[in-house]
């Protein structure tokens, strides 16, 4: 009887380790500008998306592909076909046995009329960026996404930076809550502004919008920029412990970097997002395929001098 209950016990505890294991994925999109599909060519790859070795990938014409691999090794594909997820880490795996660089790249694009390849000059790179949508514009530059996308932050004392103007010595600064009421309207030098919720015109505001003008230089305003307080909201701050929970972060492995990223991206973390992708291209030593990843971020969310890349 002892026996069988000792196999009872087993099984228990077993079963649910199972169920947690989740499968070791191949890789991550890392970026993606046109269509790239997945599933038989039924649902459009997303950049953060999961890939497995059983998988196969439609790459369209026109388009530029890159994943990236746990270890920090990346493909990059602008050539139009279809891809098998296994075949591409198999490729991947000998192009590292075989490079010099820390962070192998295997690279699969047409061919210029020179017959060599040309990724780095790959006009497909920046053309429809997925993800971007039409947005204003304005020759302010923030660390933030502007209207049409809110600013989320775990934290509640929030730095906001931008790129100087040209012609600009001051700036008016106006803060407004989601009421449109006036929370701070004032005149800086400075070009950071911090917004701390804990304290007074912000304590207790969920959500304020920030506006900046040039004072010297008509005409030049920014869109607004939103930012939400989300120090409490519980769904978040459970979304990230189980995200610390699963993932090891590797301070010196851009891959373990860009999961950050990936994380705080979806949920609409730009700021920290946007360190996150800095960081992991300075890690990466500023190789191609991370420097692509972050300018199609910045594209994406129309952040900092997003319009230098697009075209």
């Amino acid at each position: 009887m002892k026996r069988y209950w000792l196999i009872s016990l087993l099984i228990v505890l077993i079963i649910p380790l199972a169920k947690a294991q989740k499968p070791s994925y191949a890789f991550r999109v890392l970026a993606s500008s046109g269509k790239s599909t997945f599933s038989g060519g039924k649902k459009q790859l997303y950049v953060g998306q999961r890939l497995y070795g059983n998988q196969k990938i439609k790459v369209g014409r026109q388009c530029y592909l890159s994943l990236v691999s746990r270890d920090g090794g990346t493909v990059q594909i602008s050539k139009s076909g279809e891809y098998s997820i296994q075949d591409l880490k198999e490729k991947l795996a000998k192009a590292k046995s075989n490079a010099a660089q820390r962070y192998a790249t295997y690279v699969i694009s047409e061919l210029t009329k020179a017959r060599v390849r040309n990724i780095n000059r790959n006009r497909y790179k920046y053309m429809n960026v997925t993800g971007s949508v039409k947005r204003a514009s304005s020759n302010f530059q923030l660390n933030l996404a502007p209207q049409n996308a809110v600013n989320k932050f775990l934290r509640k004392s929030v730095e906001v930076r931008w790129a100087a103007l040209k012609g600009t010595q001051t700036y008016k600064v106006v803060v407004t809550n989601e009421f449109d009421e006036k929370l701070l309207s004032k005149e800086i030098k400075d070009t950071a502004l911090v917004i701390d919720f804990n304290k007074p015109p912000y304590k207790g505001q969920g959500m304020c919008v920030l506006k900046i003008a040039s004072k010297e230089v008509a005409g030049q305003t920014s869109l607004l920029y939103s930012l939400i307080n989300a120090a409490e909201n519980k769904a978040i701050q459970r979304a990230f412990a189980d995200f610390k929970k699963e993932n090891t972060i590797a301070s010196d492995n851009p891959a373990d970097i860009l999961e950050e990223a990936f994380f705080y991206e979806e949920n609409e973390l730009f700021a920290k997002a946007l360190e996150s992708y800095q960081k992991a291209l300075k890690v990466s030593k500023g190789d191609e395929a991370y420097k692509v990843a972050y300018h199609h971020f910045l594209i994406r969310h129309a952040i900092g001098n997003y319009q230098k890349y697009k075209n």
